[in-house]
Order: C-alpha cells, then structure tokens, then sequence
C-alpha cells in the first residue's frame, strides 16, 4: 500500500509497544466451521440463534449459530461482502449484482430487490494482478436501519435511502467517488465516508448535506472506513493516512492522529474512553485516548489488520490478513484476542492459508462468549471464548 513517515510508528514504541509473545492464554477451542464456495470478506451479524453472512460465491448464509448448520442460502448475481442487517422479520444486504436485497429471516424468500447501481467492475488485487486499481476496491458498504428507512452507499457515488417495508427509494444523494464506507444515523442525520476523500453527513429527511470533511488526501485518499459516533463525536479513518475525531453536528475537527506510511481501512471501536483500531502496512493496533487522541497503548502483530475490531466485556477481537505480490507466497491469518486494558494478547485462532491474500478480514461478532467470523479461506468460524 502506501509508504510516507514514521511518526505515529515511533510515538507507539516511545508510549507502550507490546509484541506479541509467550504465555498468552490457553486456545479457545473452535466450536464449529462452515464452508462455503468462496472467501468470506463479509461480517456476520446474529440475530436469535441465526447467524447472517455473505460469501464470495454469491450466496447469503443463514445458519444455525449454535451447530454451524445452513438453514437456508439465498443467490444473487455477484458478491457479498457487506454485513447484513437484520429488523423484525427481514435480513437485508447488497450484491455486486447491483441490488440491494430484503429477505425473510425464516424462509431466505425474497421480499424486495431495489437496484443501487452497485454492479461496477471492480479490478480486485489478484495474482495475476497483485495492485488490482488503485481503489483497492475490495468491501461493500453494509446496510444501516433506523426508523423504517435503510441507508445504503453503492458503487455508483450514492448513498440511498430506501423504504424497509416494500424497497421504495425515498431519496439518494451523491458524492464524488465510490461508497465503501458503511453508513450510521446519529441525532438527525447519517454519516458516511467516500473514496471522494470527504466525510459526509446529510439530513436523514431528504439527503441534503449538513456539512463535508475533507480528509486532504493526495494520491490515495479514499475513505473505505465507517464513521463511528459516540457522545457526539464521530470517529473515522482514511487513507491519506489520517485517523480523526470530529464534531458530530459541525465536522469540526477534534483531533487527528497520523498513520504515516499506512492507509486506514479499519473502523474503530469505542468503549471505556478508548478508541481501537487497526492499520495496514505498520501491523500495528491502537487504542487512543477518545477525548484526545493519545496513544493508550500500541499491539506490534505480524499481519495487516483491516478488519474492524469489536469490543467486549474488556477484550477486543479483530481480524488479521496478509498480502504479497508474489505467485508462490501462501498468506495465512487469524482472530486474535486482546486485552483492552493495556493492549497484551490474550489468544489467537489461525485459520487456513489462501495464496496472495488470505486471513480475516470479515469484523467478528460475539454472542454468549462465542467469536463468529468469516475468512478468506472460504469459512465461517465460530469459536468458543469461555
């Protein structure tokens, strides 16, 4: 990816660098797995004993959360990365086939498909073409609910909003690149970042916009993360390479923390006055300081960490992924396990190898102590933290 200082690099060895080491605590065993017939960027989302994810071979997957086992399996025309979302007695997601779905949690039987334009060619990093473009377009933007209206961003440059009950659009609005970044609704109005290199929020009446932060971004400054809001402060990171806290009503700017050579892909998890995060190339997660941006305490792992964390009961759980350029290179990965507190290991779970990108990209979901999971070995993993 991107290479350009050391800054931020040096300020987490001078703060409290901690490497990965011996004594960690015992392995969790692996409660189940489930293959699928593709890598699985996409994050699962539980609801009443039913896991929710997509897969790369065009397939929704509802399965039994506590056996692993399919329920049912719903196919599009193109990839889901997204996670989904489930309200009352519908799961919604988008497809690379253009359209935005809504099924029935029970049955998997479509309700509704409205066409978001999403169906773009995307030139994805491959073997045979290890920079894809210069996008790096690999994730969807995943659906947020609120109030009756579900917030998508697509491919095209548009974040829609459109009517849960029947798929009706009631409005979109555009921005100047493609939408990655998943959406959230906060006090009136819905956040969203653009490969544009702005923070956008618009009113949630009629998409007008409230206000546009823009990341400064030169060559790369696309904005692949989703904005977080916590006590009116929204946090998101970049690729220019800026982590930022700003003002939820204004856009005004906070803080910034700078990554120096590595883009920001990973959306962040607040809890307990900490902000956790991952990085790309420095191999570094963070916890900073949610008021001010210092550094708490910096994890040195061997992997990227795109994934985006999920915190809880003081653990914080991501994914870790690996890319070369090289035909012959096998990349592996893992879940890993960290203590909140003072960022020490906890534990990791590898999962298998793929070659040029493999791991988990997909961010975990945790219910009753159990870590589900998608990987780029084409599995789903549900793994018992007890």
């Amino acid at each position: 990816m991107k290479f350009c200082g050391i800054k931020l690099f040096a300020l987490a060895f001078a703060v409290s660098l901690c490497t990965i080491t011996a004594g960690l605590n015992a392995q969790p065993d692996v409660k189940w797995t489930l293959t699928t017939g593709g890598a699985v960027y996409s994050s699962p989302v539980y609801d009443n004993g039913t896991i929710f994810i997509g897969s790369d071979d065009f397939n929704l997957y509802s399965l039994n959360a506590e056996t692993g086992k399919i329920n049912w399996k719903f196919p599009t025309g193109g990839i889901i990365r997204c996670k989904p979302a489930v309200e009352g007695v519908a799961v919604y997601f988008a497809s690379d086939d253009g359209n935005f779905y809504s099924i029935d949690s029970k049955s998997g039987t479509k309700l509704w498909a409205f066409n978001i334009g999403n169906n773009i060619k995307r030139i994805l990093p491959s073997l045979s073409n290890p920079a894809g473009d210069i996008y790096w377009d690999y994730m969807q933007s995943s659906p947020c609910f609120s109030n009756g209206i579900i917030y998508i961003g697509s491919g095209d440059s548009s974040l829609y909003a459109v009517d849960a009950s029947n798929g009706s659009l009631k409005w979109k609005t555009k921005t100047g690149g493609i939408i990655r970044s998943s959406p959230c609704v906060y006090d009136n109005l819905v956040y969203v970042g653009s490969f544009d290199g702005f923070i956008y929020a618009f009113n949630i009446a009629d998409g007008t916009k409230a206000w546009a932060f823009d990341t400064h971004g030169s060559e790369y400054k696309h904005v692949q993360p989703s904005p977080r809001i916590v006590e009116g402060i929204l946090y998101c990171g970049s690729r220019n390479p800026f982590f930022y806290a700003l003002d939820a009503r204004t856009g005004r700017e906070i803080w910034k923390q700078s990554f120096d050579f590595s883009w920001v892909e990973s959306s962040a998890a607040i809890a307990g006055g900490k902000v956790f995060v991952g990085s790309s190339d420095l191999n570094t997660i963070y916890a900073f300081n949610a008021k001010n941006g210092n550094v708490s305490w910096a994890l040195k792992i061997k992997n990227d960490s795109w994934s985006s964390p999920c915190y809880d009961k003081g653990t914080v759980y991501i994914g870790l992924a690996s890319y070369a350029n090289k035909a012959d290179t096998i990349m592996g990965g893992a879940i890993l396990a960290i203590n909140a507190s003072d960022g020490t290991e906890k534990w990791k779970v590898g999962c298998g190898t793929t070659p040029f990108i493999g791991g988990v990209v997909s961010s975990p979901t945790i219910y009753n102590d159990v870590v589900f999971y998608g990987s780029l070995d084409g599995k789903v993993y549900a793994v018992r933290n007890d």
